[in-house]
């Protein structure tokens, strides 16, 4: 893609209005035929169509961008652009579409597949590019369509692009599955999470408790106020982590609190985004305002259940009512103890946590597959639309004749 990459033989080095027309006319349709209707969100960040809109020519004719079957559309505006949102239009009803005026649409000529054009609008190179030369202001920023007309692209003769095409669905295929799988899994996990965190189960009998009934508020000073030693909690159940050291921090009078390994914490302020966690040993002996408080847990409650219990969305609710203030709401140590709640057996809870971890396990494996999946294909698309590497001319013929 880069300019000082040698084009292999038989490739040509072309812009994109030389292979496909950017932002054309469609042809005629008639006002009550059924239309393809997409909407920005209706296209994924992986290049999927996702709940496409059926509807009549005649209520989406003004005012929306037209497209065909075979079509290559690219999201224009920020962020779309940078996350990769784009399609190949196919199985488009009445091969006749509409939508966003977000989407600028790219219609191939004879000398290039539309699954190439849309594997080349998808490389790093091309986001990069296209962000570097967008126009409007902040928020609003747009890719031009001098841009598009001018980016210039290696282009193989069609077979190999089809080849190369080929080669590269194979990867979008398992990404897509193993999307899909993690969707069901997480779904089963918060089936899961409902039954077993607010279910007791048959012929158990669950206490009901206040949560001061276990947990002690630790409030030890920090006498070392060292500012590189500081902790906070990460949004979205994401854990406790060390705080960003800018070198120009100025304590003054604020007060800062040891934490200890193994304490629970939370964020007063967002806890009711997922702002909690359990103090790991490597941060043992951090610190943090009393923004973020810190507790001691009694051996009667496993940490694990703990933080399952939090991350319950039908909780988060019960926090809210115990929250103060007005706008941006607070909630308070002193009102957090006064949350009842049915506590199971040391046991049942050990239980629960260890079924819930498996659960989510798996789906972080899964999540770390479909990462490696994509360094994968970015590293091939790469190396095979730049020639770097070459497709066998044997496996090349096979497409000679389609």
């Amino acid at each position: 893609m880069k300019a000082r990459i040698k084009i292999p033989n038989g490739w040509k080095s072309l812009k994109i209005k030389d292979v496909a027309q950017v932002n054309p006319r469609s042809n005629f349709v008639n006002h009550n035929s059924l239309v393809t209707f997409l909407s920005m969100s209706a296209v994924s960040e992986l290049g999927i169509i996702q709940n496409p809109e059926v509807r009549k020519a005649i209520d989406v004719k003004k005012g929306f961008t037209s497209f065909e079957t075979g079509d290559v559309l690219v999201a224009k505006i920020t962020p779309c652009f940078e996350n990769y949102k784009g399609c190949l239009c196919t199985e488009i009803k009445n091969n006749r579409g509409y939508g966003s005026t977000e989407f600028h649409v790219l219609r191939p000529k004879k000398n290039i597949t539309g699954e190439y054009l849309h594997i080349l609008t998808r490389t790093h190179h091309f986001r990069k590019t296209g962000k570097l030369n967008m126009t409007g202001t902040a928020g609003q920023k747009r890719v031009p369509t001098i841009f598009l007309k001018n980016y210039k692209i290696p282009l193989p003769p069609l077979p190999e692009q089809k080849a190369i095409a080929n080669l590269l669905s194979t990867w979008d295929e398992a990404i897509e599955k193993t999307e899909r799988l993690i969707q069901a899994k997480e779904m089963h996990f918060k089936w899961l999470l409902q039954e077993l965190i607010s279910k007791p189960q048959k012929n158990k009998k669950w206490e009901m408790v206040k949560l001061g009934s276990f947990l002690t508020e630790s409030r030890i000073p920090d006498r070392e106020n060292n500012p590189k030693k500081r902790l906070s909690v990460r949004l979205h159940l994401k854990g406790v982590e060390i705080r960003e050291y800018r070198g120009t921090e100025s304590d003054g009078a604020t007060a800062y609190f040891i934490r200890k390994a193994g304490q629970f914490i939370y964020g007063k302020q967002n806890i009711f985004r997922g702002s909690i966690g359990i103090v790991p040993p490597d941060l043992d002996g951090y610190s943090s305002t009393q923004d973020i408080p810190a507790f001691d847990i009694s051996d009667s409650v496993c940490k694990n259940w703990l933080l399952f219990l939090f991350s319950y969305p039908n909780f988060y609710k019960k926090l809210e009512l115990y929250a103060s203030g007005s706008g941006s709401k607070r909630l308070h140590p002193i009102e957090l103890f006064k949350i009842k709640i049915r506590l199971p057996s040391i046991e049942e809870q050990k239980q629960i946590a260890e079924t819930l971890s498996i659960a989510q396990h798996e789906i972080n494996l899964l999540k770390q597959l479909v990462d490696k999946y994509k360094i994968q294909k970015r590293g091939l698309m790469q190396k095979m639309l730049t020639g770097t590497w070459r497709i066998k001319p044997e496996i090349i013929n096979q497409y000679k004749e389609e």
